[in-house]
């Protein structure tokens, strides 16, 4: 069953990972990130309204697929919009101190993709110990999606407060300086 649900899910994350290179041309990475967090923030809550409704297993079923479908997408734009906002963070640190620094930015970002990750198994082992993880007693699993869309919201927070970089701008505007040089 875990295979049924899954791949809608992978499906969906592989079609948004096609369209990212053509959307990033038109709209600033922080955006798409933005999204990304957004369609996670609003989608795994829903986990639990599914989870407890009072309708057959079929209804259910067909409900997850949609649900995870819709989370898939944001999980494909997050997947490759990592590594260009990386890229942005590492030019604009260059930009502010005159240093190239990209072994630090990508050790740290390796440091917080395990910790981002031991976290969640944190999070997920604690509502489960606190809540239930049985048929009796299942409420530990059932908030889980609205636990993760928390962290998604916190997300959207934080990236709320990145500032929207323009290279192709910048790129002009250097092009520019460097020809009224000559």
């Amino acid at each position: 069953m875990v295979s049924v649900l899954m791949a809608p899910f992978i499906v969906m994350a592989l079609v948004a990972l096609s369209f990212m290179p053509a959307l990033s041309k038109r709209v600033p990475i922080k955006w798409l990130f933005f999204t990304s967090l957004t369609i996670m923030a609003i989608g795994l809550p829903f986990m639990y309204p599914i989870a407890v409704m009072n309708v057959s297993t079929n209804a259910k079923i067909a409900m997850t697929v949609v649900l995870f479908s819709f989370c898939g997408i944001g999980q494909g734009m997050l997947y490759v919009l990592l590594t260009p906002l990386i890229g942005q963070i590492i030019d604009r640190d260059e930009a502010k101190t005159g240093e190239r620094r990209e072994a630090a930015y990508q050790a740290l970002h390796g440091l917080n993709w395990k910790a981002s990750q031991a976290l969640a198994v944190l999070v997920a082992a604690q509502s489960m110990r606190l809540l239930g993880n049985s048929v009796e007693r299942p409420w530990g699993v059932f908030l889980l999606g609205p636990l993760a869309g928390g962290f998604g919201l916190i997300g959207m927070v934080i990236c709320w407060t990145y500032p929207v970089v323009r290279r192709k701008r910048r790129a002009a505007a250097e092009s520019v300086e460097v020809e009224a040089a000559n």
